[in-house]
């Protein structure tokens, strides 16, 4: 995964629909998500959580957590 990317969020609560695209296609570009990797999005995804985003993108965050385990 591109971590340079992910510290754009790293002072952010929210995470828009765009935004989260492209982080769980960054995840998922190889095919597997490594343990770094599940590490940084459950940082990123536990810090949206606290913001202010709505809901579709936190159920989509949800799924997609359950799905691979993050």
């Amino acid at each position: 995964m591109n971590y340079s990317f992910l510290v754009a969020f790293a002072d952010d609560d929210t995470i828009c629909e765009k935004e989260l695209g492209m982080i769980t296609r960054l995840a998922l570009r190889d095919g597997v998500i490594d343990d770094e990797e599940r590490k940084v999005m459950r940082e990123v995804f536990d810090r949206a959580h606290t913001g202010n985003i709505t809901p579709d993108v936190r159920e989509e965050i949800k799924r997609f957590r359950e799905k691979y385990d993050i």
